[in-house]
């Protein structure tokens, strides 16, 4: 069993060889400070695996980082998967699916596509009905330890981060939590930097919310917000 130290400073070796400024303007909106957390998390999961592919931008950034993990992501709208499905056609280790996010994550799970903590980026939920819910509870109820982000999130007395909200129906934490499994322990990281911080002083959009959940994984989060401490805040929850 390696220890908690020696874990601690393999992934800051790691991190060190890769560049969160990569030319992709448009993954992950852009927030360097996100970059470099999905970037640190990819390196300590498994799989990444991702709902609402859009353009492809985000899934661009991790597969030319990250060459031989595996990267399953999906995307309902047609036009969008065609896009996307140019955009990613030069690598080998990203499989593409033009399917509603639930029965896409339950197929996996089927197939045995998923392992133990896998990375999981959920970015569906941008028009009615919202997938979220059964994204959530798919995933909470077929596996035991995963890393759930979920992004434009609201973060209570954070409004500086945006976050997706349809027919008064807020993406926040009370809306997700009567969907996470109560036999589960989550351990929930919010994002508390500023905007010159995830941006660098460049041209910018608006800062984006999101929630990084860690599903039964309490060591790996302890050792993780060591190396992420000064740009987030935490929250340990047993939820339900």
């Amino acid at each position: 069993m390696i220890s908690l130290q020696k874990q601690y400073m393999r992934l800051r070796r790691k991190l060190s060889k890769y560049k969160a400024h990569k030319e992709e303007k448009f993954a992950f909106h852009g927030d360097i400070e996100l970059k470099k957390t999905v970037i640190l998390l990819s390196i300590a999961t498994t799989e990444f695996i991702e709902t609402g592919t859009y353009l492809g931008h985000s899934t661009d950034y991790i597969a030319s980082l990250f060459p031989t993990k595996k990267i399953y992501t999906c995307e309902v709208n047609t036009e969008y998967f065609n896009k996307a499905k140019d955009n990613l056609s030069i690598y080998n280790n990203v499989n593409l699916s033009n399917l509603p996010s639930p029965t896409f994550l339950k197929g996996l799970f089927s197939k045995n596509k998923v392992n133990e903590k896998s990375l999981f980026f959920l970015d569906a939920h941008w028009e009615l009905p919202w997938p979220l819910k059964d994204e959530l509870s798919v995933i909470s109820n077929s596996i035991k330890k995963a890393v759930i982000i979920i992004d434009d999130f609201k973060i209570k007395g954070l409004l500086r981060f945006g976050y997706d909200a349809y027919e008064n129906q807020e993406c926040c934490l009370d809306y997700i939590k009567q969907y996470l499994s109560n036999l589960n322990n989550y351990d929930i990281l919010y994002p508390a930097y500023k905007q010159n911080q995830a941006f660098d002083h460049q041209p910018h959009g608006d800062l984006r919310g999101y929630a990084i959940i860690f599903q039964n994984m309490r060591q790996e989060f302890e050792f993780i917000y060591q190396l992420i401490s000064k740009a987030y805040v935490f929250e340990n929850s047993k939820i339900n």
